[in-house]
């Protein structure tokens, strides 16, 4: 493999000179940049991108850790973060945790090792004090879809006020045992999200039955239809469903196909993201939607004004609104 020190010898130049064109620098005699540049290139000469990190403690690369990419919601994240890196000059590493904690304490130290610039993750919990201490050390870090409540930078979602929308909705529409499906409420999306229901429900005059109210499991499709399955047994006349992911709800939905009720006639189904299997699934589900590509996106541009100003910049937090898509599963 070429070296920097081949490239001087064969261009005539010394060593400072080779470097100075290949960073793009000036004060170069455009005969002596052509000279180095044709050499670059008859020697296949690519530049040790680990030796300028070392050098410069700095590596063009970020990183976005999640709990699980298989999750659609965390893939449409991933979209937005990778093209905002691109267009930004950065390269991105992806690392998935699958929700343990010892991984993603594995991951933060082999990237800081390899001088990653900043870190977005998706994985905060209440109990994520990791982060807390990272954060402290003055390292650049964004959280994504979920917040700690402390000085952290921060893109989320209204997960309060578009759960109270949501509910708000089907009473709207008719329903009046309205049940609910959350994920765990360690994390601040899933909590906010319940809160949102519960005074939505008590602002309608009715009390929260806490066997209407499923938490602290996996957001996935099995999860949804047991839930589901459970909620129709003891309580017959449950006309109503929001929940907070959209395979909970597809879930739910084919609990009340097989229990041989109907979607949305005898009850109706909300779900919250928007991910694009939903608008064809049968009835197409209607959605909280998150601007998830978006919030991707303004995660990188934040990180980046991180990594450049330091820890000298203000805490920010940018909150998107959701938007409610109705479709014919209400």
């Amino acid at each position: 493999m070429a070296t920097i020190r081949d490239v001087a010898e064969k261009a005539g130049v010394n060593i400072s000179t080779v470097s100075r064109v290949l960073n793009g620098k000036m004060h170069v005699e455009d005969q002596t940049r052509e000279r180095v540049m044709q050499a670059v290139e008859e020697l296949g000469y690519r530049p040790n991108l680990l030796a300028k990190a070392l050098k410069e403690r700095k590596s063009s690369t970020i990183a976005l850790i999640v709990p699980n990419i298989r999750n659609q919601v965390f893939t449409a994240l991933a979209s937005g973060v990778e093209d905002m890196a691109i267009k930004c000059g950065y390269n991105l590493f992806l690392c998935d945790t699958g929700n343990d904690i010892s991984i993603e304490r594995s991951y933060i130290e082999s990237l800081r090792e390899r001088f990653v610039d900043g870190i977005i993750f998706a994985t905060a919990t209440s109990e994520s004090e990791h982060l807390l201490k990272l954060n402290d050390d003055g390292f650049p870090m964004v959280l994504l879809l979920r917040h700690m409540g402390a000085n952290i930078d921060a893109v989320y979602c209204d997960n309060y006020k578009a759960s109270v929308d949501g509910t708000d909705y089907l009473f709207q529409k008719g329903c009046s045992r309205i049940a609910f499906l959350g994920g765990d409420r360690k994390i601040s999306a899933y909590n906010e999200r319940f809160n949102g229901y519960r005074d939505s429900v008590e602002s309608h005059g009715l009390k929260v039955i806490d066997k209407l109210t499923y938490t602290g499991h996996e957001t996935t499709f099995d999860a949804g239809y047991k839930a589901m399955t459970e909620y129709m047994k003891a309580y017959p006349d449950i006309d109503g469903l929001i929940a907070t992911s959209d395979n909970e709800a597809i879930g739910a939905i084919n609990a009340v196909k097989a229990a041989g009720k109907k979607v949305p006639d005898d009850i109706k189904v909300l779900g919250f993201a928007d991910l694009d299997i939903v608008k064809y699934f049968d009835p197409p589900l209607s959605v909280m939607r998150q601007p998830l590509y978006e919030m991707g996106s303004a995660a990188v541009e934040m990180l980046i004004e991180r990594i450049n100003n330091g820890p000298v910049k203000p805490v920010r937090t940018k909150v998107f609104k959701t938007e409610l898509i109705p479709r014919g599963s209400v």
